[in-house]
């Protein structure tokens, strides 16, 4: 038997949320979604990032299980891509990206 819920129920107003596998990279799809409202930056292009010989990684200092990268997009963009790596696994979960504040942008520039 199928259940159902009616409009007024609490499982109603749940949102079905995946996680996104691109090769060794992962996302929720929510979060890429509003990221990408937010930012202007899709998780796909700031994966590109990762290519880049050039980027600069670092532990993130708010958070000490993420990790910080900043390089060149495929689309010629400076991002700034915050990110963990899952135990276990030779995974990257992309947990958030935008373009490289000017500080940033900088510090990459000058290598």
């Amino acid at each position: 038997m199928e259940k159902r819920f009616s409009a007024s129920s609490a499982d109603a107003t749940k949102v079905s949320v995946a996680t996104i596998r691109y090769g060794e990279f992962e996302w929720d799809s929510a979060k890429a979604a509003k990221n990408e409202r937010k930012h202007g930056v899709s998780f796909d292009d700031a994966a590109t990032v990762f290519s880049d010989p050039h980027a600069i990684d670092a532990p993130d200092l708010a958070e000490p299980v993420r990790f910080v990268i900043i390089g060149e997009s495929r689309l010629t963009r400076i991002l700034f891509v915050v990110f963990a790596e899952k135990a276990g696994a030779e995974v990257i979960r992309i947990i958030s990206a935008r373009r490289a504040a000017p500080a940033q942008r900088k510090r990459y520039e000058d290598g």
